[in-house]
């Protein structure tokens, strides 16, 4: 009588060979993509800090000059939280 483990492994090695290879193919594509997702985020905090403070800077300059400027847009996510304390302070008083 044969062994079918002996029969089947011969079968199975280049297929197990094969997902192995896959395996790091897949994994390693999907890894540089989250490194180079994860550098791409760090390089837009940088980049939006360093515009925020040359934004600053040439207002200082700005005013020091007497020259006006518009006013700095509000941002959405402190508008949005001044819409919802609206909201619940109008609901306690209503």
């Amino acid at each position: 009588m044969t062994d079918p483990n002996a029969t089947l492994f011969p079968l199975l090695s280049p297929i197990s060979s094969i997902i192995s290879t896959l395996k790091v193919l897949v994994g390693g594509v999907f890894g540089l993509y989250l490194i180079i997702l994860v550098l791409k985020w760090r390089e837009y905090v940088v980049m939006k800090h360093t515009l925020g403070s040359m934004q600053k800077d040439i207002r200082k300059i700005a005013e020091a000059q007497g020259v006006e400027l518009e006013p700095l847009k509000e941002k959405k996510i402190f508008a949005i939280g001044q819409k919802i304390k609206k909201k619940i302070k109008s609901k306690k008083n209503g």
